[in-house]
């Protein structure tokens, strides 16, 4: 077999290592698995916020931040175009409250979790994009992994719950 016919790592692929190789290292240098999810939501709050500008062109330079709306569709291309979670559902359950499901998660790809890892939220990750993007639109969320297939569950489920709409105040220096 030539080096041409080898099958090519795709990006998705080439993402779910080097995120699983960070995570193993969270795992030897933190003991608590707490602190592990908070760390890897953390990550990802960092990465949303770096998302935005992409996503907006994306969508168009007209979008009204103060519409409840933006959030489904900020979101839906956040996983679509940019994670690569293709199947991703999102439904309002409630006035400000959303539930998003998806089967594949190329970040669960290749992952076994072991018995003491049973308290981790392996894709915790997602959570913290998600809250990182709304942020940086001035929307205060509440972002939770609530069921994932490494844990047994059918599906993988988030729960997102807008805390609140923040208002851009300007400070005029002169006064």
């Amino acid at each position: 077999m030539s080096i041409y016919e080898k099958k090519a790592i795709l990006p998705t692929e080439l993402l779910s290592f080097m995120y699983g190789s960070l995570v193993v290292r969270l795992t030897k240098d933190i003991q608590d698995t707490n602190e592990i999810n908070k760390k890897i939501e953390e990550l990802g709050f960092n990465i949303g916020k770096r998302y935005i500008d992409e996503i907006i062109d994306t969508l168009g330079k007209s979008v009204d931040s103060s519409n409840p709306e933006l959030v489904v569709k900020l979101v839906t291309t956040l996983l679509k175009q940019y994670l690569g979670i293709y199947s991703a559902e999102i439904k309002q359950v409630a006035e400000k409250e959303y539930s998003i499901t998806f089967n594949e998660n190329p970040f669960n790809s290749y992952v076994e979790l072991p018995d003491q890892l049973k308290d981790l939220w392996y894709s915790n990750v997602i959570c913290g994009i998600i809250r990182g993007l709304l942020d940086t639109v001035n929307y205060q969320v509440e972002c939770t992994y609530v069921k994932d297939k490494l844990k047994g569950d059918e599906t993988n489920a988030i729960s997102l719950k807008i805390i609140q709409y923040v208002e851009e105040r300007f400070v005029d220096d002169e006064e």
